[in-house]
């Protein structure tokens, strides 16, 4: 079980209509912008003043699979639903849009989470979607 379920962040970028806890499982990924992170879920944005190098220590000493997979985001492995392979792209969701949120994955960012997490490749099924291959992932 994980001790730390939420994460309290900013609704705006500057602070000024408050804060609100976010909990972690719905957190899909965080991007760097200037010296805030930009908190990613499947419907919103929120804002977190740290460094991603200090949130993914701080998320996956408590329990959490995030991991760098660009230069200036870190994305949550358990939210992954399906990558596109050609494009590098992971999505949030079975049956991507144009509109879904997405997370660009560094070649070698992305083979470095496929190898940690076999488990994830060895349950990929295959289908075509947009004239591009996705392996959908088990969530």
């Amino acid at each position: 079980m994980y001790e730390l379920v939420s994460l309290s962040v900013s609704k705006d970028r500057n602070g000024k209509t408050g804060g609100t806890n976010v909990p972690i499982r719905e957190i899909t990924h965080l991007e760097n912008d200037d010296y805030r992170v930009v908190v990613h879920t499947e419907k919103n944005i929120y804002f977190y003043v740290a460094t991603l190098t200090f949130l993914e220590d701080f998320l996956n000493s408590s329990g959490y699979r995030f991991r760098m997979a660009d230069r200036g985001c870190l994305i949550n492995v358990d939210s992954i639903a399906c990558v596109d392979m050609d494009l590098m792209l992971a999505y949030f969701e079975d049956e991507p849009t144009k509109k879904s949120k997405k997370c660009t994955l560094g070649k070698d960012k992305f083979a470095r989470i496929l190898k940690e997490f076999t488990q994830l490749e060895n349950r990929c099924s295959s289908r075509i979607t947009s004239k591009k291959r996705l392996f959908g992932f088990g969530r």
